[in-house]
C-alpha cells in the first residue's frame, strides 16, 4: 500500500507561539436562541377581552373559545347567554354540555333558554330530566320558551327567578305545578286552553302580561296586576262580554288590549271605553262578512 507524503515537510512542524487560524462558519438558525423573543411587557386586562368579544358573532366566539382557557371562559359566557336548541337529541346533548361540573360558568351565564322538541315523560325521560336539571342549576335564567309536544313533569325542585315564560305545552296539572314554582313571573304566553276552571291567586301573583286564548285570559287575569292582555283566537259578541268582566277583576289597570272579534268593532270599542277607561292602546281585528261582495273584511283599529 502506497502512502502519500506531503510535498512540504515543514508543514508538519508545530510552532507553539504561532497564532491560531480559525475558519469562520456560516451562522445557522437554531431552535433555541439565548436572546428572548420580544413580547409585550403587560397583557391586556380581562375586561378589555370581554368587551371585544361582546361584539363578535357566534362563529367568532366559538373560534375564540378554542384559543386558551381564558378565552374559552369569556367566549362561553357570551355563547351560553342565549341558548336555542331543536330536537330531542340536540336538547339532551346541549343539556349535558351545560351541566358539566367544570363548566359552571355556562349555567351562570344562561339568561334565555328555548327548547323545541317532543316531550313525553315515558319515551323521553332523559329530555325531561335534562330540562329540570338546567332549571334547578341556572340561577340567572329569566326567559324560558318551551315548544314541547306532549306533557311531562317539568317543575323545578325549588322556586326559580323566571320572569318570562312562553309555551305550547299542555295547560294541565303539570303546568300548574310549574307555575307554582315561578313566583316572580311577569310575562306569560300559553297557547293551549286550560284543563281546569279555577286558578289559585297565589300562583304567579306578580304577573303583568298575559297572552293566550279566551279561556286562559279569563282564568288568569282576576286578582293579578295584569296590565297587558293579548287574546288569541276569534271572539263572538257574547264572549267579549265575559272577557270584559274578567278584565275588570285585575288588581291593576289594563293599559293594553289586543283581540280579534267577529262582530262590529264600533260596538266593542264603545264597551271598552265604558268599562276599561284607562286603556292606552287597543288593537282590534274585526272580521265581518259583507253580503254584497260575499267576502270577509279584516281591519285593525289602534287607539292611543
Amino acid at each position: 500500500m502506497l502512502l502519500a507524503t506531503p510535498q512540504n515537510p515543514t508543514s508538519l512542524i508545530k510552532y507553539p507561539n504561532a497564532p491560531k487560524r480559525t475558519k469562520q462558519l456560516a451562522s445557522l438558525p437554531c431552535a433555541y436562541s439565548p436572546t428572548p423573543v420580544s413580547r409585550p411587557t403587560s397583557a391586556l386586562p380581562l375586561e378589555i377581552y370581554a368587551y371585544i368579544l361582546d361584539f363578535a358573532d357566534p362563529s367568532t366566539l366559538a373560534s375564540a373559545a378554542r384559543v386558551n382557557f381564558t378565552f374559552q371562559h369569556e367566549a362561553e359566557i357570551l355563547l351560553y347567554r342565549n341558548v336555542r336548541i331543536c330536537g330531542h337529541k340536540c336538547a339532551v346533548t346541549c343539556g349535558r354540555s351545560l351541566l358539566l361540573a367544570k363548566r359552571k360558568h355556562r349555567l351562570i351565564a344562561l339568561r334565555r333558554f328555548q327548547v323545541t322538541a317532543a316531550c313525553h315523560s315515558f319515551h323521553h325521560p332523559d329530555l325531561v330530566s335534562s330540562i329540570k336539571s338546567i332549571l334547578n342549576a341556572a340561577p340567572n335564567l329569566i326567559d324560558l320558551e318551551l315548544e314541547l309536544w306532549g306533557s311531562g313533569p317539568l317543575s323545578p325542585d325549588e322556586p326559580i327567578r323566571l320572569q318570562r315564560f312562553t309555551t305550547d305545552h299542555d295547560f294541565d296539572h303539570n303546568m300548574l305545578d310549574f307555575l307554582a314554582r315561578v313566583p316572580l313571573l311577569k310575562t306569560l304566553s300559553i297557547v293551549e286552553p286550560p284543563q281546569f276552571s279555577i286558578l289559585d291567586s297565589s300562583i304567579v301573583p306578580m304577573l303583568e302580561s298575559i297572552e293566550g286564548t279566551w279561556a286562559v285570559v279569563k282564568l288568569v287575569v282576576p286578582h293579578r296586576p295584569i296590565r297587558e292582555v293579548i287574546v288569541l283566537g276569534q271572539l263572538e259578541e257574547e264572549m267579549v262580554e265575559i272577557l270584559l268582566s274578567a278584565l275588570e277583576e285585575s288588581s291593576a289597570r289594563i293599559e293594553h288590549l289586543g283581540l280579534s272579534v267577529s262582530c262590529e268593532s264600533a260596538n266593542v270599542l264603545s264597551a271598552l271605553a265604558q268599562r276599561l277607561p284607562f286603556l292606552r292602546t287597543i288593537e282590534i281585528q274585526s272580521v265581518e262578512l259583507i253580503p254584497s261582495v260575499r267576502s270577509t273584511y279584516v281591519f285593525t283599529s289602534k287607539l292611543q
